[in-house]
Parts: structure tokens; C-alpha cells; sequence
């Protein structure tokens, strides 16, 4: 199973002590922009380019929050970098333009894939959860991936909630043999964040129902439990 593992503006050198635990084709994503703040292309592009050497058979992503930090990035940054992770929840001041009605989420969606096409980059949808639960919320997520290049499902809070197999189940419903990608948050004291064993366990139940790939958050006070989840999926023993 493919790891995407997100990348703060600290986490460089966290990430570099674990660099055999990165396999050949796992995704790293160098965020910027993240919550309340305008994004930082110049930063941006130099963490990509280090990782780029240390890691030279990963795929490199920027992740940001807001159609403007889309067009910020998508304007600014060139290769190792191939394409833009778009983060679409509610409650952050750097998406004013989220919203819960289907209909303006699918055109957020292709405005941000737009932007990021024009400048040569995929655009991938980094999408809360929160509409696989609440029935006045309902999403078609499958459908909202027809818009984007590649879906990712925000199931952390499912996980912590202990609604992992119910969130999973329903992706099924929608998504049928050909699952999006999801999320398991790693560190301790992160919201939504899982114990090691909690983990293991649902990376373990995706890898069952043929999941493509997940993503690790975390951040460097998390290294531990990242190494852990690492080994697990090399098939190491994990830490205690």
C-alpha cells in the first residue's frame, strides 16, 4: 500500500532519520499555508528539492488550504513539485469558500483543478469526512473525485470515534472496488490522533479491503509512532 506522508516546515529532518521506511512510489507532501496563513512558495519549492535528493523515487506534492493558495503555488512552483494538494474542510480562515452544499463544493473543486492544470500540476482533493455522516450533509464523493485527479477522505475523526468500519463501509458503497484514499492520524496529542495499536489495526483493515493508499499525519514530535506504522507496513516488528 502506497504512504503518503505529509511534510511540515520542521519535519525535514525527522523525516530524513526515517528515510528507509519510505518506499520506492510512497507520495510526500510539503505543506504550506495550511490554516490561517498565505502560503510560502520560495519555502515551498526548497523543501521540495531536498526531499527530491534524499528521496528520489517519491512523487512530491504541495499541500495548502484555499483556491487562492492553489493559485499562489500552482503560479509559483516548478519541478521536483507534480502536483497541488487542495485541503477542503470547514472552519479554517484560509477557505472561506468551503461549504457543505454539494453543488458549490463540486465547483470549488473544478476551479481548483483548473487553476492547478494550467500551470502543468494534478490537483488533488484533500476532503472532510464529515460528509460520509451527517445526513443533512450528504456527499457523492465518487463523484467529486470525476473532478479532480486523485480523492483523498479526511477519516481520521471516524477512526478516533471508533467508527472506522462504518466509515469504511460506506466508502464501499460509494467507491465499490476502486477505494479513495484515507487518513490516520499518528501523532500523539494531534486531534483525532489514534494509539499505535488502534493504527496498525485500521491500516491493517484497509490493506483487507484492498485500499490504494493512506496517509500518515503526523508531525516530528510523532516520529516514534511514525517509525512504527512504517515497519508495520515493511513488516518489521512495530514499536510497543
Amino acid at each position: 500500500m502506497i504512504v503518503i506522508v505529509p511534510v511540515t516546515d520542521d519535519a525535514v529532518p525527522t523525516l530524513l532519520e526515517l528515510k528507509d521506511g519510505i518506499a520506492p512510489g510512497d507520495w510526500l507532501t510539503v505543506n504550506s499555508g495550511g490554516v490561517d496563513r498565505p502560503a510560502n512558495p520560495a519555502n515551498v519549492q526548497a523543501r521540495a528539492e531536498r526531499l527530491a535528493e534524499a528521496f528520489p523515487q517519491s512523487p512530491i506534492y504541495a499541500f495548502t488550504s484555499g483556491v487562492a493558495n492553489v493559485e499562489l503555488l500552482s503560479a509559483a512552483l516548478h519541478p521536483p513539485i507534480v502536483g497541488i494538494f487542495y485541503d477542503y474542510e470547514p472552519n479554517y480562515p484560509n477557505e472561506p469558500e468551503f461549504s457543505f452544499n454539494p453543488g458549490v463544493t463540486a465547483q470549488n473543486l473544478s476551479k481548483a483543478t483548473g487553476i492547478a492544470r494550467s500551470h502543468g500540476f494534478r490537483l488533488v482533493a484533500y476532503l472532510t469526512g464529515q460528509g460520509l455522516f451527517n445526513p443533512q450533509h450528504s456527499w457523492n464523493y465518487r463523484g467529486f473525485r470525476g473532478m479532480v485527479d486523485t480523492l483523498v477522505v479526511q477519516t481520521q475523526s471516524a477512526l478516533r470515534q471508533n467508527r472506522w468500519t462504518e466509515a469504511l463501509d460506506r466508502l464501499g458503497q460509494q467507491f465499490g472496488t476502486e477505494p479513495p484514499t484515507v487518513q490516520i492520524t499518528v501523532t500523539p496529542g494531534l486531534p483525532n490522533a489514534v494509539d499505535i495499536p488502534t493504527a496498525l489495526g485500521a491500516y491493517d483493515e484497509l490493506g483487507r479491503r484492498g485500499f490504494p493508499s493512506v496517509v500518515f499525519w503526523w508531525v516530528p514530535s510523532g516520529g516514534a509512532e511514525l517509525r512504527a506504522l512504517l515497519d508495520h507496513r515493511r513488516g518489521a516488528p512495530a514499536s510497543p
